[in-house]
């Protein structure tokens, strides 16, 4: 597929404490990422591009998902807040869909 500045294609960034699926996943062009930055979206909110819709939706349920694991994860075991919390995240059939550290 031949992507060009007016293509759309969705973004997905981490999670906040208070984030929706809208918060993180949003559609907009090459254009509009750079806007993005220019406004203040950083490399340490891991955006990733998508040209499918349905799985840049995808990705996003699964970094709101991690990131109220991750939070449990802190309560459960008095981690302080900012420090990293190991999380893995497999499906029914037991296929990493994510692991890796979240703050």
């Amino acid at each position: 597929m031949r992507i060009d500045q007016k293509t759309p294609i969705w973004v997905v960034t981490d999670a906040g404490p208070d984030s929706t699926l809208a918060d993180i996943c949003f559609a907009t062009t090459f254009d509009g990422v750079r806007l993005q930055f220019a406004g203040g979206l950083t490399m340490e909110e891991r955006p990733t591009i998508f040209t499918e819709e349905e799985e840049a939706h995808e990705e996003a349920r699964n970094r709101l998902l991690v990131g109220r694991i991750a939070r449990q994860i802190r309560l459960d075991r008095r981690v302080a807040e900012g420090e990293l919390v190991r999380v893995t995240l497999r499906d029914r059939d037991g296929t990493l869909l994510f692991e890796g550290d979240v703050r």
